[in-house]
């Protein structure tokens, strides 16, 4: 009989044990949930006002009265963004009037979202004019060597 008992016991606390252990591994798995991806298809075109390997920012909207810019960064992976009407991003320069298509992709966690924004195309729409705030970086060295005769260096 008392063996009896002592395996009772022996179950009882094995079973107890093994319910809470279920019970920790059944929350983890609730935060490694899979997020919730939604993705939007946009658009923006505008004025280049900077370039790098890595990114392009344009500017979508002036507000002249007040001198303010609206301006958007686009990060660029060579791999996956199509250039199109030039045959390669670096053909584009400060002052050029762009279209970018991306899309922003936000992930809904639960207890937080996270927003990334893919870049698909860049397309040339037409080149800097004069009236453009932003010089493309060839024509403002030109304009800083031009101020009152002399280089940037000196005079030699």
């Amino acid at each position: 009989m008392k063996k009896l008992i002592a395996l009772f016991v022996v179950c009882l606390i094995t079973f107890v044990s093994g319910v809470s252990f279920a019970k920790d591994d059944a929350q983890k798995g609730k935060a490694k949930k899979e997020p919730v991806v939604n993705s939007l298809v946009k658009q923006v075109q505008g004025e280049v006002s900077n370039i790098t390997k890595r990114a392009i920012s344009v500017v979508y909207e002036r507000n002249a009265a007040t001198g303010e810019e609206f301006e958007m960064m686009f990060p660029i992976d060579n791999k996956n963004v199509k250039v199109e009407h030039k045959q390669s991003i670096s053909e584009i320069s400060q002052g050029d009037t762009v279209l970018v298509i991306y899309r922003e992709e936000t992930s809904d966690y639960g207890d937080r979202t996270a927003t990334e924004i893919k870049t698909d195309v860049v397309r040339f729409l037409k080149p800097a004019d004069a009236q453009s705030v932003y010089k493309p970086k060839a024509a403002a060295t030109e304009d800083a060597r031009d101020v009152e005769g002399l280089s940037l260096k000196g005079v030699k």
